[in-house]
């Protein structure tokens, strides 16, 4: 399946280059995509002799990409603060998929607010694929997070979305497919479950809570169906991050696939607590997708816009 077109690769000589590298012209070469790699110089850092001096390391990868079978390939160069300049590029140039590295070595645990990765998970409107260092050049079990909680339109469609590139990706690297949809008992079950009822009430209440979010992701998988995929469901009664941090753990998950922002459309926002504790908690490497309604908070001057169009 042909999912990206025009790739965005976050290159740096140091923390993660080589997994980034690799990943990025193998799936541009999978997909038939473009490829542009791009760093950034910090502002204090920046001096036209540093920029150049990076612009030409770049382009001595150019010929390692097209013998890897990528014909479209380029390399950028910027200045300027990185999570800015890489989302401003993404809406210049129309990307369709940011893979960058976690910029820790201890991979996505000491995934701290304020840093770049953090800001491109929030901020960039195409989805971000966060690969830590070491990352297996092919993985063998990825995890599906989805949250078929409304009838919302937008809301199906995510979920709809987060199952079809998870799927995508596991038939590129022939790994098995887990979906995880947590849940909770809400409303005045949850407070007859607080105070003293009988073990066969208990179980009833839990039995009838299960049942119904069995069935919201039975009707997500008809929408976006997994037939011909080793996949297995799996529905705790849990929180959801704590729910995706035990199975990483349990089913030594190479890859997660999840949402990254609320589904209310509002610019740059978290879904919450449960999608940062999982960037803080996890040590594999994350896939985060958006609504089609996002709209992120940075923006590009119109003339930028325009110059970008006839090149």
């Amino acid at each position: 399946m042909r999912r990206f077109e025009n790739i965005l690769a976050v290159y740096h000589d140091d923390i993660g280059a080589d997994e980034v590298f690799s990943k990025s012209v193998s799936l541009a070469r999978t997909n038939g995509a473009e490829l542009t790699l791009i760093d950034v110089v910090q502002d204090r850092f920046a001096t036209i002799a540093g920029v150049k001096e990076r612009q030409k390391r770049l382009r001595r990868l150019i010929p390692a990409i097209h013998a890897e079978g990528v014909d479209n390939a380029r390399v950028i160069v910027r200045s300027g603060t990185p999570f800015l300049e890489i989302v401003r590029e993404v809406l210049r140039q129309n990307h369709d998929l940011v893979i960058t590295s976690a910029e820790s070595s201890a991979g996505l645990r000491n995934f701290y607010p304020g840093s770049t990765t953090t800001h491109l998970v929030r901020k960039c409107p195409c989805p971000v694929w966060i690969i830590k260092r070491s990352q297996k050049t092919r993985y063998t079990r990825i995890l599906a997070c989805a949250d078929p909680k409304s009838q919302n339109t937008s809301d199906l469609e995510l979920d709809i979305k987060i199952i079809e590139l998870a799927r995508s990706l596991s038939e590129s690297n022939a790994a098995a497919l887990h979906v995880v949809h947590a849940w909770e008992v809400g409303g005045y079950d949850h407070e007859r479950l607080e105070s003293e009822l009988h073990d066969s009430f208990r179980a009833e209440i839990l039995a009838k809570h299960e049942s119904v979010h069995r069935d919201r992701i039975k009707a997500l998988l008809d929408a976006a169906p997994l037939s011909g995929i080793n996949h297995k469901l799996h529905l705790p009664r849990a929180t959801p991050h704590r729910a995706i941090v035990n199975l990483v753990d349990e089913l030594n998950i190479d890859l997660v696939v999840m949402g990254s922002v609320n589904r209310t459309g509002i610019s740059g926002f978290f879904i919450g607590s449960a999608a940062e504790t999982v960037l803080a908690s996890i040590r594999c490497g994350l896939f985060t997708v958006k609504p089609e309604c996002f709209r992120t908070p940075i923006v590009v001057e119109e003339a930028s816009l325009r110059t970008a169009s006839k090149t």
